[in-house]
């Protein structure tokens, strides 16, 4: 599959029906390839004005096909929508960074709730194990950036 895409001029995005998000374009631009897909795709506008994509109007075969034969014929265009479309992925999807900082601000706030929940009192240590949800999460340790178990919070477990 690998071979096949890493070959591929373009990626078509043939649905009729609005799509909620469109992760199969993402992939295809984060993988250089430039996008095809219909005017109502959500991503569509934003693609296509960072010059990664076209878009179609929804069901406009004619429309596709005069795009999918420029596309055919045109490897300058290609090669530049290329570019455009590595240089524009990282504004659509998420850096690890981003991840990890969505996950502590997710799991700070489950622990505050159950926190909160046995202990009445913003910021209270839990009365079975003594800490806050601040702690749990590196905002309030005794070290700074120090979760409850001594460690930074960004800290990687990863090999060198």
């Amino acid at each position: 599959m690998a071979g096949l895409i890493g070959n591929a001029r373009c990626v078509v995005i043939s649905s009729r029906v609005p799509e909620p998000f469109g992760l199969a374009a993402l992939e295809a631009v984060g993988s250089g390839i430039p996008v095809v897909l219909p005017s109502h795709a959500l991503l569509g506008g934003e693609l296509t004005e960072a010059g990664a994509a076209f878009t179609f109007p929804t069901g406009g075969i004619e429309a596709l096909a005069a795009t999918l034969r420029r596309l055919a014929d045109d490897d300058d265009l290609i090669s530049a929508m290329s570019e455009n479309a590595l240089q524009c992925a990282p504004q659509f999807s998420n850096t690890t960074e981003s991840w990890l900082a969505a996950l502590l601000a997710l799991y700070a706030g489950i622990l505050d709730r159950v926190i909160r929940g046995r202990a009445p009192g913003r910021g209270r240590a839990n009365q079975r194990t003594g800490i806050t949800a601040g702690q749990a999460v590196g905002t309030r340790g005794n070290a700074p950036g120090a979760n409850a178990f001594g460690h930074a919070a960004s800290q990687s477990n990863e090999a060198d």
